[in-house]
């Protein structure tokens, strides 16, 4: 069987078989809105003093934490190694 083909099938057999959680429930407007902002509209609200860096890597811990059955495939971390690496004195 190609490659290419067998990640196919691993895709279809195995990542899109589990199954999304909905969106997290305790999760506020505010950590929504940081979430989904793409690299560049980070970098623009953090430069123009719209957002720290720990309250960002705060919401995107978060949001790991709460989809983390799905990091099987992607990695694991530590959030109090990210958490601390934001926090500017």
């Amino acid at each position: 069987m190609p490659l290419s083909q067998a990640c196919e099938q691993w895709y279809e057999e195995v990542f899109y078989a589990v199954k999304m959680l909905p969106p997290d429930p305790s999760a506020t407007p505010r950590e929504l809105q940081l979430c989904a902002l793409s690299a560049v509209d980070y970098v623009a609200l953090r430069r123009a003093g719209g957002v720290s860096c720990e309250e960002y890597c705060r919401a995107l811990v978060k949001r790991a934490l709460y989809y983390r059955y799905l990091n099987q495939w992607i990695c694991e971390f530590s959030s109090g190694t990210q958490l601390a690496a934001a926090r500017v004195p």
